[in-house]
């Protein structure tokens, strides 16, 4: 059974010049998603982190943290961040084929 994991992120910087959120905790939801993974396996796991990022440098951030801890990254056009259900549903319309999100 093939299970896809989606997660919406949008990062920006604030006033101070500083993210609003730090990026280890990406890295930490992609760890522990694929922690998770390990207690059942019989299914294989995809990990989508669809980033509607409006900064390109907060994007190439993003981009590396998927590539280095084996998540797949979607560049999401839609400002419309807190329609999740939009940002979700945009971003399944361009994963693979699989059982179960």
């Amino acid at each position: 059974m093939k299970i896809a994991s989606i997660t919406p992120v949008k990062y920006f910087y604030k006033e101070n010049g500083k993210l609003f959120r730090d990026l280890d905790r990406l890295k930490s939801h992609i760890i522990s998603l694929k922690n998770q993974k390990d207690n059942f396996k019989k299914f294989s796991l995809d990990i989508y982190i669809a980033d509607s990022s409006q900064d390109i440098s907060i994007s190439g951030r993003i981009e590396k943290i998927c590539k280095n801890n084996g998540a797949k990254y979607l560049k999401q056009n839609i400002n419309d961040f807190f329609n999740r259900g939009l940002l979700i549903n945009d971003a399944f319309k361009r994963i693979a084929v699989c059982d179960e999100v």
